[in-house]
């Protein structure tokens, strides 16, 4: 491997666009959507927000279950009880 980096729960996927990686995962009471460097695998920025109750009470399950897009600048994403959201990229 080149790197690896831990992140919380959740089953979302990676893609990757202009060099960074983009994810999801639900950390304690936030799910985060995160920016990593493609090549290093360092944390370039996280969006967090609240996660609410949804599989609050499994913890194996916890967190999204999609994976973001990304078109024309900006991220689209989706979290575990059903918060669509579109955010611009920097």
């Amino acid at each position: 491997p080149l790197w690896s980096t831990p992140c919380g729960g959740g089953y979302s996927s990676c893609v990757v666009v202009g060099g960074k990686v983009y994810t999801q995962d639900r950390k304690d009471e936030l799910e985060r959507v995160l920016c990593l460097d493609a090549e290093k695998g360092t944390l370039l920025w996280a969006y967090s927000y609240p996660a609410g109750e949804a599989w609050k009470s499994v913890e194996y399950a916890a967190g999204p279950r999609a994976t973001p897009t990304v078109i024309g600048g900006r991220l689209y994403a989706v979290g575990g009880a059903g918060k669509f959201f579109c955010l611009e990229l920097p």
